[in-house]
């Protein structure tokens, strides 16, 4: 590990693997994954949260196809039998297909596309093997009480654990909770750690191009 070591949320290979119309922080996912040279990290905690995210989109548009293929509207689709990111998501494909952006064949590829970058930033551009699981139940337990909830407290302490013994590593999120309490994270880390935690930082991937410079 050095001082330009990442350890990558699970949103950010999200970010990656669609485009800015869905991902907000698509170019700076990208910049992390294409341009920066230093190692880049994350956990089996990350695998498992990108996996059941993979088959509940998957499960999302094949539920979108079987409505359109029925001969309804996709604009018909009834967004009320979704909830967080999946009810987000589908309302922007609803929208886009209301303002003629994009069609059915899209939503065909849509699946692959998100599969095959989702792969490509797992196993060719983060090392391996992944960060194994924190045994740390008292980090997470306290990382809770802070407002972390799972499997963001599984995530930063497995995070933690693995980065404490080494020369420095930074967190990278797009998780807009976890960035405001960063200071409160890190501090409370530190008040654990034997020899502080200053050669560990967090970052919010919206200034990654700026905190993470290609030399």
């Amino acid at each position: 590990m050095n001082d330009q070591s990442l350890f990558l949320d699970t949103n950010i290979y999200i970010g990656y693997a669609y485009d800015n119309y869905y991902e907000k922080y698509h170019h700076e996912c990208c910049h992390v994954f294409d341009k920066v040279r230093g190692p880049r990290h994350t956990s089996l905690s990350v695998k498992q949260e990108l996996g059941k995210k993979k088959r509940n989109r998957a499960k999302l548009y094949d539920a979108l196809l079987a409505h359109c293929l029925s001969g309804r509207q996709l604009r018909e689709f009834d967004l009320k039998t979704l909830k967080g990111s999946e009810l987000n998501h589908a309302g922007k494909l609803v929208q886009a297909h209301k303002e003629g952006k994009k069609d059915i064949e899209y939503l065909r590829s849509l699946e692959r596309l998100f599969t095959t970058r989702l792969y490509d930033a797992m196993y060719n551009r983060t090392e391996q093997p992944f960060v194994g699981y924190s045994a740390d139940a008292y980090l997470k337990d306290d990382l809770q009480l802070l407002g972390m909830h799972t499997p963001d407290d599984s995530i930063l302490a497995d995070f933690f654990t693995w980065a404490l013994p080494g020369i420095g590593s930074c967190f990278v999120t797009g998780d807009g909770a976890i960035n405001d309490r960063k200071t409160e994270i890190l501090s409370l880390v530190a008040d654990k750690a034997q020899g502080g935690c200053t050669h560990l930082s967090i970052a919010h991937v919206r200034n990654a191009v700026q905190k993470f410079p290609v030399p």
